[in-house]
């Protein structure tokens, strides 16, 4: 991982030439390579069939934070855009109890989202784009913001 560390460093000095698609491949694999891979086969098997993952890395060192985790990848696949996520933590989250089973830790629990979850999502329109973004309303609404 220091050779990736290492390269990230370079690429945020400016040398962006050194991330091109292939190379954030190559990145996306070999973190699929130092973490899944190192899992037993048939748990490999169960992730690849799976349509939701989310990978939870537990680890102290704070340099896993850093890493640029939405590149994972296996194959030709960027597993961000098969239903898979990262999660990272200092600390695990859960532990086994007296009968194997996970359970969470440090006043952790379980919630579940709302099954209609809504955002408010506010970003400029993207430039040169048409048919998306802001429409003008229509009619005395338009006249009473131009107003303001």
């Amino acid at each position: 991982m220091g050779d990736l560390v290492r390269l990230l460093i370079e690429f945020k000095n400016n040398r962006t030439e050194l991330l091109d698609d292939r190379d954030q491949l190559e990145i996306g694999r070999h973190l699929y390579a130092q973490t899944v891979v190192r899992l037993p086969v048939a748990e490999q098997n169960r992730l690849r069939n799976a349509l939701e993952v989310i990978l939870y890395l537990a680890n102290p060192d704070e340099h896993i934070t850093h890493l640029p985790w939405v590149l994972l990848a296996r194959d030709q696949d960027l597993l961000s855009t098969c239903g898979w996520s990262v999660l990272l933590s200092g600390v695990p989250l859960a532990q086994p109890d007296d009968h194997g089973i996970m359970r969470l830790h440090h006043g952790l629990r379980a919630v579940e989202l709302p099954p209609a979850l809504r955002l408010l999502v506010i970003a400029p329109p993207a430039k040169g784009c048409r048919g998306y973004g802001y429409r003008r309303p229509s009619g005395d609404v338009a006249g009473a913001i131009e107003q303001r």
